[in-house]
């Protein structure tokens, strides 16, 4: 899931559906909206409410910066969130 075209299918519901990863491997990809960050990882999913609640808990030493796109093909972010800290 280095690359949107693999990202990885999350599968929303009413309770925390974890999922596992890792950045291991990752590389950096032209981000278009401005929202820096570094290696980076993808997953996808298909919302099924008009409100959606995402949570990273990261391993320790990792500082997390989260884009939302619409779709692979878009050049800006709907969201971008870098808390400058380890864990969003």
């Amino acid at each position: 899931n280095d690359d949107c075209s693999t990202a990885i299918l999350l599968t929303p519901g009413s309770g925390c559906n974890p999922e596992q990863g890792t950045v291991s491997f990752s590389t950096t990809s032209t981000n278009p909206s401005g929202c820096s960050g570094a290696n980076d990882v993808f997953y996808k999913f298909v919302a099924n409410n008009s409100v959606a609640t995402i949570t990273v808990a990261p391993s320790n030493g990792l500082d997390v910066v989260l884009s939302i796109f619409g779709s692979c093909s878009s050049t800006s972010s709907i969201r971008c969130i870098n808390s400058n800290t380890f864990g969003i």
